[in-house]
Order: structure tokens, then sequence, then C-alpha cells
């Protein structure tokens, strides 16, 4: 599948040029590998393998050795990386000599030095609409905030193409699928997403319903100020022995995985009581996964607009 050039591809260099290493970080699929790939020298997946664990138990910086960038794809399986490569930046005394992708944030309680003056750190994200070639990108937000004055051509919504695109979302792996394939291929994702991903990021067990209807909860929900006893409502109905806090491990571990992101309270204005606002908009990593949790399609939401 040819490549389709991607928003980051244009802060990489200066990451690079600037720092002793880049981390890529970004929900699982996303394109981090590729993307990191079309700037690397040479690369390792960091995994379960005999060759790793050996290299793990005898000398870590082995697996820093090749051609630079080296990129270090899936580092935080191996989490003590993190500090090897730091080390390895300040032995080398060099810029842009490693690339980091990652599809999961480590627990708090690993022992990570900062990474400052050494680490970049870069977000990915799913394909916007320009990346996808979706979008005339006749309009930039950056030009925007530097005072540009928005002008675009008159056109037409066509909502039933809209509602197609939202369905099949911007996972880099949906390139080329029709509607019926990206969401069969959205709904493994969804059931990967609940039955195995959830449970490997810190070793603890959760149960897959339960977190099928957190992410419909969330999808229902998304982009607003949901409090979690309005989601925890949502999934869990009025369980009086539930414990008030597992609804926040749920969470907590979908945003390790960046599959949830929150957007906080920000304002223009410094005395804006907008910044007091507690309660964080929550976004789901991707519009096909939230049509995916609600089993939508592109004609059920044209069938209910709202």
């Amino acid at each position: 599948m040819t490549y389709l050039p991607r928003h980051i591809d244009t802060l990489i260099p200066g990451q690079l040029k600037a720092m002793g290493a880049l981390l890529i970080r970004g929900p699982k699929g996303c394109g981090k590998t590729e993307t990191g790939r079309r700037f690397a020298g040479s690369e390792i997946v960091i995994d379960d393998s005999v060759a790793v664990k050996n290299a793990m138990i005898s000398d870590p910086r082995v697996l820093l050795s090749g051609a630079v960038p080296r990129l270090i794809d899936e580092w935080q399986n191996r989490t003590e990386l993190w500090n090897t490569v730091r080390h390895e930046v300040d032995r080398r005394k060099a810029k842009g000599q490693f690339i980091l992708t990652g599809s999961a944030n480590p627990p708090d309680d690993v022992n990570l030095h900062s990474g400052q003056n050494r680490f970049g750190i870069i977000t990915m994200r799913t394909m916007t609409w320009a990346e996808m070639g979706h979008s005339t990108k006749d309009v930039c937000f950056a030009d925007l905030f530097d005072g540009g004055e928005p002008a675009s051509p008159l056109i037409a919504p066509d909502l039933a193409r809209l509602a197609e695109r939202l369905v099949i979302g911007g996972w880099p792996g949906n390139l080329g699928l029709d509607e019926t394939h990206a969401i069969l291929a959205n709904d493994n994702a969804c059931e990967l997403l609940c039955e195995v991903d959830i449970n490997r990021v810190d070793g603890t067990r959760r149960d897959p319903l339960k977190v099928r209807q957190l992410l419909r909860s969330l999808a229902r929900n998304v982009s607003t100020e949901a409090a979690q006893a309005t989601i925890r409502s949502d999934v869990w109905g009025e369980r009086a022995d539930l414990a008030p806090d597992t609804v926040a491990d749920y969470l907590n571990a979908l945003e390790r995985l960046m599959m949830v992101e929150n957007l906080t309270a920000w304002s223009t204005h410094i005395r804006s009581k907008a910044r007091l606002r507690s309660t964080p908009k929550r976004h789901l990593a991707d519009p096909g996964l939230a049509c995916a949790a609600l089993g939508l399609s592109s004609d059920k939401l044209l069938a209910d607009l709202e």
C-alpha cells in the first residue's frame, strides 16, 4: 500500500535535529511504526522473543546497536529500555539517535527518568480527512490562530458521504476498504481491545463485557463532560456493591492505551471560569471506534442525525 504523508512527517526532522531521541506515541494502529520507518536507519521490535529476553538480561545496549536513527518499536514492552536509551544518548553525545514508538503508556510506578533534554515527544492520532485525501485543505487551523481569514469555496454537504467516512474512521488499515469491510475491521479491533489489550496494559484482568459497555457509554457521551458517575451508571447501573474507583480504573487503562483522550478546559482569558471546570471532555481515539462500539452504520447515523 502506498504511504500517505502524515502531518507529523513535517515535525519529526526538527525533533531529531534537536534531541538525542524521539518518542512517537499514539493508539495502536494509528501508523506510528510505518511513519517512524521513513526516518529510521534501522529498527527492532521489542517483543517477548528469546533474543530480546536474552539481550535484556545480558546487555540491553545490544538492542540499541544499528544505523541511526534506530527505531525501537513497542518499547513499553520493556520499560527498562527508556533509561538505557537515555544513558546511551548521554554517552554518544549526538542528536537523532533513536526513535521510540509505543501504543501504551507505562505504569505510573515504573521508575523512568523524565528524559528532559534527551527525548522529544510527538503524539500521533488516526488519520485526518486531509491526510486521507477527503478534504480540500482550504482552511487551516494554524493559519486561523495566526490571524488569517478563513476562505473556502462553497461546498454542498454530502451527508451520506460524511456519515460513511465517520463509520469507516481514520485507521490507516482501513484505507481502501468499503463501509461493510471497515465496519468488520473496526468491530474486530473493538473486540480485541475489550478482550486482550486492556488486560495486557498492566496485567490486570477486566471484564470484557464491562469494557464493551464502557466504550458504548463513552461513544454515546463523546465530546461531553460526562462525569464518572454518569458513566458508572451507564455501565454498572445502580449496583451498590461495586467499588467507586472501579470505573476510574477502567478509564485509566483506556487512557494508557491512548484509546481515550481527555480534552481539558482552556480559555483565552486568564480569569475565565472555564479553567475551573473539573470534568474533562472525553474523546475516543477515532470516530470509527465510537461507531463500532454503538453498532452504527452510515444508514443508522443518517436515520438519527442528532
